[in-house]
């Protein structure tokens, strides 16, 4: 680091150089609730001038390949070559930050490769900044191998995607494929007619900080298929949404399918651990396996015993 103090008293500039030799991020960032704060909240306009000046800067940032992404969200190294301007009261910055190919990014439990990575500050006090980035990945549906594209453009308040496929795809196809594994086709084939409605305007960031909407209400969130939280008796090929949440002593759990029916086949649980190994579970389901209530649901009492094997 080099600095230097020009100027008179009362009008100081601070310059010099910053070099960042080795840095590495490892904390887990939870993206999505992240991205709907700075683009609700912060970047809605200028940087407000705050406080007194007590001096300009005149600050360079350069890192020469020795930024280490290392978390969540990506594995990859990155450049910067950055400035920062204004003053204490406030201040700005320019420049760019870009990651290397190769690197990998890891959005909605799926790898892509790094294409393209820049993150241009063009506005010094927006906080703002231009996104380039392209992305790559192959995904396998039921019956075909793709290689996807998936390209962010544009100010980071209000970015756009672009999605390609080789071979060729629907926009909406793109979005079944990277949000569900299938294609719309796949989707009503398999009873998803719902999902796939919801396909044709899905997309794949959105949806991640569409559903990050819902942590207030749930802890976690995951798309199954296959057997449900009932067992056996109701194993479907139907895409079902499963939130959980933990209040204390109990764990709730919804099991949702995917329909643009509001009423049709949910199960709801609440489940509370009474010694060691052993769970008592109350339920209520649309599916009529149960005591029935007069209001269209099964309901019960289940107990459990729960325990893992070395």
């Amino acid at each position: 680091m080099l600095f230097r103090s020009d100027g008179p008293v009362g009008d100081l500039l601070l310059s010099g150089d910053i070099q960042i030799r080795d840095m590495e991020f490892r904390d887990r960032i939870d993206w999505e609730s992240w991205v709907i704060s700075l683009r609700e909240e912060r970047l809605t306009g200028s940087a407000p001038v705050e406080g007194e000046r007590y001096f300009g800067m005149d600050l360079g940032v350069t890192a020469d390949h020795t930024v280490h992404l290392r978390n969540n969200v990506a594995d990859a190294e990155a450049k910067a070559d950055l400035r920062i301007v204004g003053d204490t009261s406030r201040p700005g910055m320019v420049g760019d930050v870009v990651v290397d190919p190769g690197g990998r990014v890891y959005l909605h439990e799926r790898e892509f490769e790094v294409t393209r990575g820049e993150i241009r500050f063009v506005d010094p006090y927006t906080f703002d900044p231009d996104l380039d980035v392209m992305l790559e990945t192959d995904v396998r549906s039921h019956e075909q191998d793709y290689h996807l594209t998936y390209g962010i453009t544009g100010p980071f308040s209000d970015w756009r995607t672009t999605t390609a496929a080789d071979p060729y795809l629907a926009q909406a196809d793109v979005n079944a494929l990277l949000l569900f594994g299938v294609t719309r086709e796949e989707l009503e084939r398999y009873g998803g007619l719902g999902t796939a409605l919801v396909a044709e305007t899905g997309d794949l960031l959105l949806a991640q900080t569409a559903i990050s909407r819902t942590n207030i209400l749930f802890d976690r969130w995951n798309l199954v298929s296959g057997v449900s939280e009932r067992g056996s008796n109701t194993v479907t090929s139907d895409l079902r949404l499963v939130a959980e949440k933990q209040l204390g002593d109990f764990d709730f759990t919804l099991e949702k399918r995917l329909d643009v029916n509001l009423a049709s086949d949910w199960y709801l649980s609440v489940e509370r651990r009474l010694a060691e190994k052993l769970y008592a579970t109350a339920y209520a389901a649309t599916r009529q396996e149960g005591r029935s209530l007069p209001i269209g649901a099964a309901y019960g009492v289940e107990f459990k015993l729960k325990w893992e094997l070395d």
